[in-house]
């Protein structure tokens, strides 16, 4: 049986996916519960069911397409000494990028299943939840780097 420091990149790849899609599928099933649950505490008519669950399961769909794609151009991001203003710019730029683009996604999304709300208040929480994803993604790239089974090194 071979060990994951000695598997094919592309076995790796493959269970980064499964990870990141199940791991943010979850999350998606988690958030749209707790809508839910606001909605039922607030007294206040919800949004129907079916659209929450596809923006829901869409948002955090959106971040589990970004995961590979931020894990690989963070890989190098590391804070020992000599490299803390390199890795801070890589970590700050791809974190940029990834905000903008799962904002506009989001955004997008939210046009296509109905949950459609105007005012520059209504995209903080976009903003803010592209941060703190991002910020997970972040940590779990750095966590990964001492894990066998995501490592990059053989």
């Amino acid at each position: 049986m071979r060990d994951a420091s000695t598997s094919p990149p592309v076995a790796r790849l493959g269970r980064v996916w499964v990870f990141a899609l199940g791991g943010w599928t979850l999350f998606g099933l988690a958030s749209f519960g707790a809508c839910l649950v606001a909605d039922a505490a607030s007294g206040d008519d919800s949004m129907p069911w079916p659209q929450l669950l596809a923006y829901s399961l869409g948002a955090a769909w959106i971040w589990a397409g970004l995961t590979p794609v931020v894990l690989w151009l963070t890989r190098s991001a590391t804070f020992a000494p000599g490299q803390r203003v390199r890795s801070a710019l890589i970590l700050a730029v791809t974190g940029a990028g990834f905000a903008l683009l799962s904002i506009s996604l989001q955004t997008t999304l939210a046009v296509t299943t109905g949950i459609v709300t105007s005012g520059s208040s209504l995209l903080l929480p976009r903003v803010e939840n592209s941060l703190l994803a991002y910020g997970a993604l972040a940590l779990l790239g750095q966590a990964c780097s001492f894990s066998p089974t995501f490592s990059s090194t053989p």
